[in-house]
């Protein structure tokens, strides 16, 4: 299931662009932008070599925006697997030369971007995901922390749909479909509940939250009246499920008020990388990549990359690179559309199963 499909959907109907990652103060800028640029190098190679498209990438002079808006109709299970090559490597390219915003917005952004075009990737593992809490440079919202606790609620879903111990006390064909409501219904209230509960300042617009109210909108007095009576966080495993990630759960009518800002990157950046070397595997359908911490100055040097995706670089070290904003930095709305857009798709997965 890509972001693309959701969006469609939606009526959006267009492709969806890759969120900007401004990497002016990056610890590395120069191998951060040679290896963007090698990133988006192998997109159009992918394209051109796998998706029929050599015409259309030679009429775009190999621009991968342009080949993206322009050439819809080579295939789009081509071109998802093409973008989630480009969209790997951006992740690694900034846990290499951009560590020092890593638990920022952008790069959240940049794994949501990841996430949305692969299949089978391993959250769990992706550098630097999500931020520690209140971590240097963080973004306002953890987001990495919300997606992770709405991926496990929507995983919570099937699992109490198909739990045998409650099924086997169920009495008739209605019950069970009551059940599954009730699971249903449970898994969004969890939903909302931890975009209030994890990011309680941020605008829940931001963040998706208009598509789990207007679910709500059409079986709203359904889902009331079956909430109070069940509970979704002992009998039916949603507390389970989430863990500690949400400080409490609040009821689909009772949430707290709304947040009123924006997303922003605090003050700060981290001081070391976690670590010199990362191996990261993202996927099964990629060797690993070799990930080697930037140093803290500019450096030139030339980005290596295997057949399969994994990259580093070397170089010698050279000019100092800046550290950071000094002052929390504002995100724009297109700079946080890849995490709304990763969430739009699991509260459109869950509306299709929920009510179909």
């Amino acid at each position: 299931m890509k972001t693309f499909l959701s969006v469609l959907a939606m009526g959006f109907g267009s492709v969806v662009l890759g969120a900007a990652f401004d990497y002016s103060t990056c610890i590395d800028k120069t191998g951060f932008e040679k290896c963007y640029d090698s990133a988006d190098s192998a997109l159009t190679s992918c394209i051109s070599n796998n998706c029929g498209g050599s015409v259309c990438v030679k009429s775009c002079n190999n621009d991968p925006n342009c080949v993206l808006q322009n050439c819809p109709d080579l295939g789009l299970d081509c071109i998802y697997a093409c973008e989630c090559i480009r969209n790997t490597k951006r992740v690694a390219c900034a846990a290499e030369s951009c560590w020092n915003r890593a638990y920022s917005c952008e790069y959240s952004d940049a794994v949501a971007d990841m996430v949305d075009m692969c299949g089978n990737t391993d959250r769990n593992a992706i550098p630097y995901f999500p931020a520690p809490d209140s971590a240097p440079g963080s973004c306002s919202c953890n987001k990495g922390k919300l997606s992770l606790t709405i991926e496990k609620i929507n995983t919570q879903i099937t699992a109490c749909a198909n739990n045998q111990t409650n099924l086997d006390t169920l009495a008739s064909t209605a019950d069970i479909s009551t059940h599954g409501t009730a699971c249903l219904c449970c898994s969004i209230s969890y939903m909302a509940s931890a975009i209030w509960d994890i990011c309680p300042t941020t605008q829940p617009s931001l963040l998706a939250a208009d598509n789990i109210t207007a679910i709500y909108g059409k079986h709203y007095d359904e889902c009331i009246a079956l909430l109070p009576n069940i509970d979704c966080e002992n009998d039916l495993g949603f507390g389970a499920a989430v863990g500690a990630a949400m400080s409490g759960y609040h009821a689909i009518n009772d949430l707290p008020a709304n947040g009123t800002e924006t997303l922003y990157n605090k003050q700060g950046s981290p001081a070391t990388p976690t670590q010199a070397t990362i191996v990261w595997t993202p996927n099964p359908g990629f060797s690993p990549f070799t990930i080697v911490a930037a140093a803290q100055t500019e450096a030139s040097g030339k980005v290596s990359e295997t057949a399969t995706g994994g990259m580093s670089k070397t170089g010698s070290a050279a000019t100092s690179a800046s550290q950071g904003a000094a002052s929390a930095t504002p995100i724009s709305n297109a700079a946080s559309k890849a995490h709304k857009f990763w969430l739009n798709k699991v509260v459109c997965m869950v509306a299709a199963v929920v009510f179909s």
